[in-house]
């Protein structure tokens, strides 16, 4: 996050800056853990984080790509759909909606959020009643049992840097941001410093 040449250099290999995480992520999934949740959780089965989620997808059987299905860890599991952006994505849009104290999500916030809730609406559909069980292409059960019942949505995204001016967090940006994100309803938005910082947590308690 903190080394420009370095997440350069990566996205270079890529085919783009979200991709430069969906790597990384896949190759780190500890990351997500109880982290996202404080409710052990890991990946949907042995597989990817990223997943296709409609059409000829986990539930049914190319569909909809989610970039990371997850499940709670107990005897009946949840459902929890992520969607990966990049720290560099603004948080804010550029200018001030009233000044010099009311600011509004950027356009790229407001577009996330809509899009892991179409992809959880979406992968709900093709899903008869309230659990699910999930099979192997042989029809042998994997033991696999997940609750379909409003399945969360975590969105990571941008970085809290963004509010610092100075060296010094910015008050009304911070506050306008925090007011959006707890309002909304089924969807966290968590940003990539915020990950960091629980990541940290996760390995200082291993």
């Amino acid at each position: 996050m903190n080394d420009p040449e370095f997440f350069r250099q990566e996205r270079a290999q890529v085919a783009g800056p979200e991709a430069v995480w969906q790597g990384f992520f896949e190759k780190n999934s500890w990351i997500f853990g109880y982290g996202l949740t404080f409710v052990a959780c890991g990946p949907y089965d042995d597989g990817k984080l990223e997943r296709i989620t409609t059409g000829a997808n986990i539930f049914a059987g190319a569909g909809k790509r989610s970039d990371a299905v997850m499940r709670s860890r107990g005897f009946i599991s949840s459902l929890l759909f992520c969607e990966i952006k990049t720290h560099l994505t603004s948080l804010l849009a550029s200018a001030p909606y009233r000044a010099p104290y009311v600011y509004r999500v950027s356009k790229e916030v407001v577009g996330a959020v809509a899009q892991v809730q179409k992809s959880a609406y979406k992968a709900q559909q093709p899903v008869s009643g309230q659990l699910h069980r999930q099979f192997r292409d042989d029809g042998a059960p994997t033991g696999i049992e997940v609750s379909t019942v409003r399945p969360r949505q975590v969105r990571v995204i941008g970085s809290l840097n963004e509010f610092t001016d100075g060296g010094a967090a910015n008050l009304e940006k911070m506050t306008s941001f925090e007011q959006y994100r707890r309002s909304i309803q089924d969807v966290e938005v968590i940003t990539f410093d915020e990950l960091y910082e629980r990541a940290c947590f996760i390995v200082q308690d291993r």
